[in-house]
């Protein structure tokens, strides 16, 4: 055995042998024996013989008659079987001190054999795989049963047939159906190696139908000095009754009798009309019943009939075929026995045909196809049923589905899976939906088949097309998903989990990555698993957990998706913002994250931001919830739209901003989610301060955003500082003022507005100092705003009528001095007609006020101007806004 050159890396059948071992004791006295068999001893033993020809003569070592043999027979006693003998040296002796040679064999039955096309080559290779080397027992921990026996790959003998020559091995095939024995010999002993001898025997094999091996036998050596029966013997020479076959190219013998020539014969005749050698052994090869060989001349009927399919082919194309013809033809040769794919094909869509039309060939055209049915009416019917289902002809599709549910259970499987591979390699939803109905027809055993549970699931938009087409049926999608909940375990069936957690309103067994998958591969799934959720009272909670999903699933809508997907993503939305929002007053400040998150979303989906533009005093867990999911780089392609519903959203609440929290609030959404909108919002912030002077002094904004607000207002707020301080002087007064000044446009209204708290009883002498530090002051906007003043201090229903008849009085007041004064300056004399003034009396001397006006600083020249603070009070020096 160890010369044995044939194992085979590849596995891909089995077969059931017997064995047994035909052996001695080392050292004992003794003849050769069954030593372990799992078969009858006796049975075995005569096998083993009818395919041993001689006794090796010393190790032989290069020359052809050296061990290891091999022998075949088709036949254990009576019974149809392959058996395999080997005889090989082994390093134990017997008790004369000869080397024991233990023989092997191995028998398959006929059934197995043939379903795998078993050759010599093949279970010679098996035989060698087992590493059986023990001369006392059987295979290792086989024990005394039958063994499954692995077989390497299939082996090809159509090709050995083409390179050893047609002309010769149908020559040989046609001899052995002569009865003779054949021996192949070789000049100057130049035979082949033990494998290539093996070769030979398979290609003569292949060129005859399967079942006639049953008759036959063969050895890859025998003594020519031997008697034997064995048909076919290499050897050094043919004994007398034997004929010979040269390896060499010498001449070789013609078969003799009727059966044999006839058979080279039709075997010439198929080559001529194109048959192919592998054409030819597929057909031989499929021919394993025993009933239909029994003898040369079936041998030659057998292959004669493999031009019977192309016969009924032609007629098939033609137009006139006979379903009794074709019946005839698959009832001799099956599928298998056709020619190929092309001819299966034809024959199996000319039934088809009959079957869907319904007419009165119908019935039995199915009877047909199912009783010869195979893989390739499997395949064929699914391609019918396909084909139906992706054209919409339901007729067609419901015949076939009749007839599919009649099909025993695995048979209707095979289609079944093939026919959810089709669908699932191409969803369309239609297809789904009618892929769908067809199964709802099927027993449940093949309807709900697990395997087609894992196509789908495998299959992710298939999947997810079927979940979407079960989604109005809820019993339906419940029972789906009851058979994916447990095979959903691996990542490429992740994108389940969603579905089944919403089905099942268990929203904490689904991660965030197994809806990012789902967004993914299809994204009005999601909205699927919102609509699941809602009906089970579960779309906070889904929510809750994976807003981030959500929030992609708004981008892809936003982007790419249908206007009723839009629409529904808008239902799910507006149910989940009344659940938030229900007695939202009982809410913590801290529970407000979800709000927040459903702010961006909800802009999103192209609606307001409904706490933005709704919630008093935001808390700083919403602002800092939607900050978080805002800054997600996942919504980058659609970052403009958002800043565009975030700033409508800002012009809306900063239309009605009543004091400064209201402020404060738009601050933080600018600050904590889009600091891009600090202009927009401080054009909003200066218009609520250019309406509500009361409000500015309280007002505390960092200096970034003092430093947007209107330069106006920022002096304007300045001044109502300065003024609502009572310690203030006439010259800081004055010095804001003139700051105001400089300004293009004046608003003095608001100017009198802030000026009010300073001017206050008391102040009169300051209000005409005031009045006269810029009536006079040489320029135009000063002296305008001097007259301003002037007309609002002189006027009872003026902005400063509070302070008015205070200062009125106090002018009318100055008056009578003044002119007491006017008059005594018209009464004056020359000092040398009057006495001195001190040498006048008493009455005689003028009231003359005690102390003359205050002199105002004259305006400062241009260069830093001392401002006072805006937002915290005063800066003490230059102003920093």
């Amino acid at each position: 055995m160890s010369h044995m050159p044939l194992a085979s890396a590849e596995r891909r059948g089995t077969v059931v042998t017997d064995w047994a071992l035909y052996s001695k004791v080392p050292g004992r006295k003794m003849d050769y024996e069954i030593r372990a068999a799992s078969m009858d001893a006796a049975l075995a033993e005569r096998c083993i013989r009818s395919v041993l020809a001689g006794t090796p003569e010393g190790r032989a070592e290069g020359r052809p008659e050296a061990l290891p043999w091999y022998g075949f027979t088709g036949r254990l006693g009576d019974r149809p079987a392959f058996a395999l003998m080997e005889l090989s040296w082994s390093e134990e002796r017997d008790f004369t001190g000869q080397p024991i040679t233990p023989a092997r064999l191995l028998v398959a039955d006929h059934a197995g054999a043939a379903r795998e096309s078993l050759t010599c080559t093949r279970l010679a290779a098996a035989l060698f795989e087992i590493r059986w080397r023990d001369i006392h027992a059987g295979p290792p921990g086989i024990g005394d049963r039958p063994m499954r026996l692995i077989l390497g790959a299939a082996d090809a003998p159509a090709a050995d047939v083409e390179r050893l020559g047609v002309d010769f091995v149908g020559t040989v095939a046609a001899l052995v159906l002569d009865g003779a024995q054949i021996v192949f010999t070789a000049a100057e002993h130049q035979y082949p190696a033990v494998a290539e001898r093996l070769r030979i025997l398979d290609a003569v094999y292949a060129l005859l139908p399967y079942a006639y091996r049953h008759y036959l036998s063969a050895a890859t050596w025998a003594s020519h000095r031997a008697r034997h029966r064995i048909s076919l013997t290499f050897a050094e020479r043919a004994a007398t009754g034997q004929v010979e076959v040269p390896l060499d190219g010498r001449a070789m013998p013609q078969p003799q009798s009727d059966e044999a020539q006839a058979y080279a014969r039709v075997l010439a005749g198929l080559l001529k009309k194109g048959k192919t050698v592998t054409q030819i052994a597929q057909h031989l090869a499929a021919q394993t019943q025993l009933d239909l060989c029994r003898g040369p001349a079936d041998a030659v009927d057998l292959l004669q009939r493999m031009d019977l399919p192309g016969l009924v082919l032609r007629a098939i194309e033609d137009g006139r075929a006979d379903l009794g013809e074709v019946a005839a033809v698959l009832d001799r040769f099956r599928f298998e026995g056709l020619d190929d794919e092309h001819m299966r094909q034809r024959y199996c869509g000319y039934l088809l045909d009959k079957v869907v039309r319904d007419g009165a060939d119908a019935a039995p055209a199915w009877t047909v196809l199912a009783g010869a049915w195979s893989p390739y009416v499997a395949a064929a019917l699914t391609d019918r049923l396909y084909a139906a289902l992706t054209a919409g002809d339901r007729a067609a599709l419901d015949r076939l589905a009749a007839l599919l549910a009649g099909l025993p259970p695995d048979a209707a499987k095979q289609v079944v899976r093939r026919l959810t591979a089709a669908v699932a390699a191409h969803p369309r939803p239609e297809d789904i939906a009618a892929h769908t109905a067809v199964l709802a027809q099927l027993s449940s055993d093949v309807g709900n088949d697990e395997e087609v549970h894992r196509t789908f699931l495998l299959n992710a938009p298939a999947g997810i097309e079927l979940a979407l087409c079960l989604f109005g049926t809820a019993r339906a999608l419940e029972q789906v998903l009851a058979r994916w909940e447990p095979l959903a375990t691996g990542d490429e069936t992740r994108w389940a989990r969603p579905i089944i957690a919403a089905a099942r309103g268990e929203m904490t067994s689904t991660s965030g990555e197994d809806f990012v998958w789902l967004n993914e591969l299809l994204p009005e799934a999601t909205l699927t698993v919102m609509t699941l959720a809602s009906r089970n009272d579960r779309l906070v909670p889904l929510f809750q957990v994976h807003s981030g999903a959500l929030a992609t699933l708004g981008q892809r809508l936003r982007l790419t998706g249908s206007e009723e997907s839009r629409a529904t993503f808008r239902a799910r939305l507006i149910e989940l913002r009344t659940a938030l929002y229900t007695d939202v007053g009982r809410l913590r400040a801290a529970d407000f994250k979800d709000h927040g998150r459903l702010d961006v979303v909800l802009m999103l989906a192209g609606m307001d931001s409904w706490g933005v533009l709704n919630l008093t005093r935001l808390p700083t867990a919403f602002l800092s919830a939607m900050g978080q999911l805002w800054r997600n780089k996942v919504l980058d392609q659609v970052r403009p739209y958002l800043v565009q519903q975030l700033e409508a959203a800002l012009v809306a609440r900063g239309g009605q901003l009543r004091d400064n929290e209201d402020v404060y609030d738009v601050v933080g959404v600018v600050d904590r989610v889009e600091p891009s909108l600090r202009p927009r919002a401080a054009a909003l912030i200066s218009a609520y301060l250019g309406t509500n002077i009361e409000q500015r002094n309280a007002l505390e904004l960092s200096l970034d955003w003092a430093a947007l607000i209107d330069p106006w207002l920022r002096r304007i707020v300045d001044l109502a500082r300065v003024c609502a301080d009572p310690g203030s002087t006439l010259h800081q007064v004055v010095s804001v003022l003139r700051t105001l000044m400089d300004e293009p446009v004046v608003d003095y209204a608001q100017v009198l507005d802030a000026l009010r708290p300073w001017l206050q009883p008391g102040r009169e002498v300051d209000a005409i100092q005031l009045i006269r530090a810029f009536r006079w002051s040489g320029d135009a906007q000063q002296e305008e705003f001097g007259q301003v003043l002037l007309d609002s201090l002189t006027n009872p229903g003026g902005p400063l009528r509070q302070f008015a008849p205070h200062f009125n009085n106090e002018v009318r007041a100055m008056t009578r001095v003044l002119e007491e004064v006017r008059r005594s300056v018209d009464r004056y004399q020359p000092p040398s007609a009057q006495p001195a003034l001190a040498d006048r009396p008493w009455s005689q001397q003028a009231r003359v006020p005690h102390q003359a006006l205050p002199q105002v600083p004259p305006q400062p020249k241009k260069g830093k101007k001392k401002r006072f603070g805006f937002f915290g009070g005063s800066t003490g020096g230059e102003e920093q806004l």
